[in-house]
């Protein structure tokens, strides 16, 4: 499965430092509905553990892969893409951070896969 949200991911930075919990609860809120969106509408229930690919895009400053948090979109899949977000279900998540031209080509593509796919 395969979907794109047409914003870059937030920084692990930008979540913990000094950031007021309204604000963490409103980035968390945005996140949902984004995902939500840009879920497909043939989208499906995977039962078997699953590996997460998100790549963002940034046009200024791409942050460092370890820095990219997707917690606000992987917590937004259960129950509609993932039976759970724990090690039963998820058993890799990979992130990576690429550069684009202009602003308005920031973005981040989820892919998610079953294990026993073999990718």
């Amino acid at each position: 499965m395969k979907f794109t949200i047409p914003k870059r991911l937030p920084s692990w930075n930008l979540m913990w430092a000094g950031m007021k919990h309204w604000e963490r609860t409103a980035l968390k809120n945005e996140w949902k509905i984004l995902t939500l969106a840009a879920l497909p509408g043939d989208m499906i229930l995977f039962t078997e553990p699953v590996i997460i690919q998100a790549t963002t895009y940034a046009a200024r400053n791409p942050l460092d892969a370890s820095n990219i948090c997707l917690k606000p979109v992987e917590d937004t899949l259960i129950d509609h893409v993932l039976m759970d977000d724990s090690y039963k279900y998820v058993e890799e998540v990979r992130l990576r951070s690429r550069k684009c031209k202009t602003e308005k080509e920031e973005r981040t593509e989820i892919h998610i896969w079953e294990v026993s796919d073999g990718m």
